[in-house]
C-alpha cells in the first residue's frame, strides 16, 4: 500500500515539476533559439540561486538548534520541547525566529560567544551572507560557458561547506 502511494506521489510531483518547467523555461524550445538559450540561462541561474538559498537556510536552522541546546542546557535527545516550553525557551525562540528575530550575522556572533564556533568557522560562515548576495551578479555577468558555470556553482556551494567547526561539548 505504501509503495503504491509513493509511486503515485512521485509521478504527481514529476508531472507538476515538468508543467512548471515547460511553462517558464521551455516556451521557445522549438521557436526562437536565442530566446530559448536565454531562458535556459535563467533556469541555470534560478537553480544555483535556489541551491545557495537552501544551503544558507540549512546552516541557519542548524545554528538555531545548536544555540537553543547550548543556551537551555539540553543534553538529551527529546528533552528540547520541555525546555522550549519554559519562559527562557519561549524568549529564546522569539529571539531566533520570526519577523523581529536577530539576523544571521548576529546568530554567528552569539554562536561564537557561547562556544559553538571557533574563529575560523565564524569567519568562513560570515562569507555565506556575502556570497549569497554576490551569486546573482556573478551569474548575470557570466556567458554560457559551461566550465565557468560549473566553477561558479561549485564556489557558491563550497562557501557553505568548508571551514565551519561546531563544538558540541
Amino acid at each position: 500500500m505504501k509503495a503504491r502511494y509513493l509511486k503515485a506521489k512521485i509521478k504527481r510531483l514529476k508531472s507538476e515539476i515538468s508543467e512548471i518547467d515547460d511553462y517558464f523555461y521551455m516556451a521557445n524550445e522549438h521557436g526562437d533559439q536565442v530566446l530559448y538559450a536565454g531562458m535556459l540561462e535563467h533556469k541555470r541561474d534560478d537553480i544555483v540561486r535556489s541551491t545557495v538559498l537552501q544551503l544558507h537556510t540549512a546552516i541557519e536552522d542548524l545554528l538555531d538548534c545548536l544555540i537553543i541546546d547550548r543556551m537551555l542546557g539540553v543534553t538529551e535527545v527529546g528533552k528540547r520541547s520541555n525546555k522550549l516550553a519554559s519562559r527562557r525557551g519561549r524568549s529564546l525562540l522569539k529571539m531566533l525566529h520570526g519577523g523581529r528575530s536577530i539576523g544571521f550575522d548576529t546568530k554567528l556572533n552569539l554562536a561564537s560567544t557561547i562556544g559553538l564556533l571557533n574563529g575560523k568557522g565564524q569567519k568562513s560562515t560570515r562569507g555565506v551572507e556575502r556570497d549569497t548576495q554576490q551569486v546573482q551578479p556573478q551569474l548575470a555577468a557570466q556567458d554560457a560557458d559551461t566550465t565557468q558555470t560549473t566553477t561558479s556553482t561549485n564556489e557558491a556551494v563550497r562557501c557553505f561547506t568548508t571551514g565551519v567547526t561546531i563544538s558540541t561539548k
